[in-house]
This record gives structure tokens, C-alpha cells and sequence, in this order.
């Protein structure tokens, strides 16, 4: 059975973020790989700067890429479906979070505010990233309404790649039961 265009839209982002996050994790060894050498880059400027080290494959960048794939499109297509898993993300933002200023409760559910706060702020790029601190980079995450009520968020880089594994729990679900229906 053919996957719906909703469902290989969540597959194929989800693929790419689980690509970067992997390369990521192995960027110098990804980069001074055959391969990389090889690779035949649009903007070579760019592929130098990989090679002189001064930007990695996990970077700030790529950290939002990722948290887009796996944070907007699924939000919107598959949230209610899932969830629990999406509260136990909410749970883990809130007992990992440096700091967050919320506007009043109601307009989402408690348990899954920063969920919706950061999709908002993911998707209209309002992020910003403090690095004062070259040890412990802030990830700032911006939200407000039209009635002027405002979402801060504050998490350490080293957090936003961890919250990244985090939704990628959340979607594990979602993608073994695509795999298992689509088997049959």
C-alpha cells in the first residue's frame, strides 16, 4: 500500500533529520572522509569552511532544520494522533529548560505549551542564539500574539540537540506503525 502524500511528507523529513543528526554526531569524521573530498559543492567557500573547521555539520543551522522537520510538519499533521508522546516532550522541555517567560494560560493546553510555542517560533524563525558563553550556548525561542502576549524559551544547544532525539521519540510511533501498515 502506497504511503498518502501526509504520511511520505513525515517520512522523508523525518529521514533527513535522523541523516543530519547522525552526520552530526560523526562531523570530522564525515568531513575528512573520501567522500566529503569528493564532493563536488555549489559554493566550494562553504565546503572550506567545513574543512578548516570552522563550521561543523551540527550547527546551529542544522539544529533548526532538524527541529523544523520534526516539530512543524508533524505538529500539524499528526499531533492529536500522538499525543502522549508530544506531552512527554513538553514534560522534558520543562525539567530542562534554562528559563521561559509564558503569556497567561489558556490558550494552550498546559501540557503541551511549549510544543505549540516553538513550532510557532521554529516557523516563523524567531529563534536567536546568546553566545556569550562559548561553553553554553543559549537557544532563544521567541513566540507572541496579535494581543501583544509574549513566549520566551531558553535552552542550552547541547538541550536543543537532545530535545531533537526527544521528538524524534515522539514520531518513533507514528513511523513503526507507517512501517508495520504499510508491510501488509
Amino acid at each position: 500500500m502506497p504511503y498518502s502524500n501526509q504520511e511520505n511528507l513525515i517520512i522523508q523529513s523525518t529521514c533527513n533529520a535522523v541523516l543530519l543528526l547522525t552526520l552530526s554526531k560523526e562531523s570530522e569524521i564525515f568531513i575528512d572522509s573520501d567522500f566529503f573530498k569528493r564532493i563536488d559543492f555549489p559554493f566550494p567557500k562553504i565546503k572550506e569552511m567545513y574543512e578548516k573547521g570552522q563550521i561543523k555539520v551540527g550547527n546551529q543551522g542544522m539544529l533548526l532544520a532538524c527541529l523544523y522537520s520534526l516539530l512543524v510538519l508533524p505538529k500539524e499533521l499528526i499531533l492529536d494522533a500522538y499525543k502522549d508522546d508530544y506531552k512527554a516532550v513538553n514534560a522534558w522541555i520543562d525539567d530542562n529548560k534554562e528559563e521561559t517567560d509564558t503569556y497567561p494560560a489558556g490558550r494552550y493546553p498546559s501540557d503541551l505549551k511549549h510544543i505549540y510555542h516553538l513550532r510557532n517560533s521554529i516557523s516563523h524563525g524567531n529563534v536567536e542564539f546568546d553566545d556569550t558563553n562559548q561553553e553554553n550556548v543559549i537557544c532563544i525561542f521567541k513566540d507572541n500574539d496579535n494581543s501583544g502576549h509574549n513566549y520566551s524559551l531558553k535552552l542550552s544547544t547541547a538541550n536543543v540537540g537532545i530535545l531533537a532525539s526527544e521528538l524524534l521519540k515522539a514520531q518513533e510511533k507514528y513511523m513503526d506503525n507507517l512501517a508495520t501498515s504499510n508491510r501488509e
